[in-house]
């Protein structure tokens, strides 16, 4: 079965993970070059919320992946090894062909010498890793957080939502919303008015 090399940091595993990595599966075993931390935060200027080892099992776990190797940089080392027939990527209009083959090091003629294409797929609208890092702190800060229309966003309710009880923050202790941690667990504040 052909090999199919989709790269990434993989952090939050997320749907729109999920629905590229399907995709990918749709045309042959698929091998994640998964970012180690240090070099995820290379080039995203930030580490990955989850740890490396983490993102390992989650994506070992998910029945569309067949093998996930490290990845530090080494992306030309890694397509050699593989020898995939398809590099899959979900293209959130950050990269030009051009500017993900410098990335991955290689270039057109790499990829018509190994009888590789590159797929660049419609990156899922509505979800991402730093959108899920945006909810989890609206929803700690008890503010209402910016909507990107997604079908998900429809039956959310803005923060804070005392018909919910959605007025307090039960997270592990912090200033922003006046909650403290107590021996005996959580002692909980109101939360001031936006």
């Amino acid at each position: 079965m052909k090999r199919i090399y989709v790269g990434g940091t993989f952090d939050l595993l997320h749907p729109g993970h999920i629905e590229l990595l399907r995709r990918a599966a749709d045309l042959g075993n698929v091998w994640v070059a998964l970012n180690t931390d240090a070099y995820a935060e290379s080039f995203k200027g930030k580490r990955p919320v989850m740890k490396f080892y983490e993102r390992v099992r989650l994506l070992e776990a998910c029945r569309y992946v067949t093998m996930v190797v490290p990845c530090t940089g080494n992306e030309g080392e890694i397509l050699e090894v593989i020898k995939p027939r398809y590099i899959v990527y979900a293209n959130d209009g950050s990269y030009t062909v051009r500017s993900y083959l410098d990335r991955l090091k290689i270039d057109g003629g790499w990829l018509l010498d190994h009888g590789v294409e590159l797929l660049f797929l419609d990156y899922t609208k509505g979800v991402s890793s730093t959108d899920i890092v945006a909810r989890i702190l609206q929803r700690h800060s008890c503010e209402p957080r910016q909507r990107d229309g997604a079908p998900e966003d429809a039956g959310e309710p803005d923060l804070p939502d005392p018909a919910t009880g959605r007025g307090h923050c039960p997270c592990l202790g912090c200033d922003p919303c006046g909650t403290e941690l107590t021996e005996g667990g959580f002692l909980l504040r109101d939360v001031p008015s936006p």
